[in-house]
């Protein structure tokens, strides 16, 4: 079986081990990288969607009140500055901050039940180990 894909942008072939997949569509390096260059400036409604996906996406991991208060300042401070950029730079930093932190928790929580269930197994079998030895 080829690993062998084709870029949607300018149909040459490459290893999908070398490319991007973006939704149905896959990409080459070089297409991947030009197509992320493309700027526009966000419309009222790509901020409102973006705003509803993040708060979507990240609400059962983030503080809401901290996320929406970085998403509120941080849009009226894009759409007041001339160079947007700088800004839009400093959010998405602070908010991969907060989503490190709060995976980090997460996942913290997730391995302390991990390490209770095995102690407990282990409690259990020891438990059994020594009845058995004292048959």
């Amino acid at each position: 079986m080829s690993d062998e894909k084709t870029c949607s942008k300018c149909g040459k072939p490459f290893l999908s081990s070398k490319g991007f997949e973006m939704g149905a569509a896959f990409y080459c390096s070089l297409c991947f990288v030009a197509k992320a260059q493309e700027h526009r400036q966000l419309t009222k409604e790509d901020r409102n969607i973006l705003r509803r996906e993040v708060k979507t996406e990240m609400a059962a991991i983030l503080d809401r009140e901290a996320l929406r208060e970085l998403i509120e300042d941080g849009c009226s401070d894009v759409v007041c500055e001339r160079d947007p950029e700088p800004r839009l730079n400093s959010m998405v930093n602070e908010i991969n901050r907060m989503a490190a932190l709060a995976m980090h928790k997460e996942l913290v929580g997730i391995l302390m039940v991990i390490r209770e269930e095995i102690d407990k197994q282990i409690d259990d079998l020891c438990k059994k180990s020594r009845e058995i030895a004292e048959l």
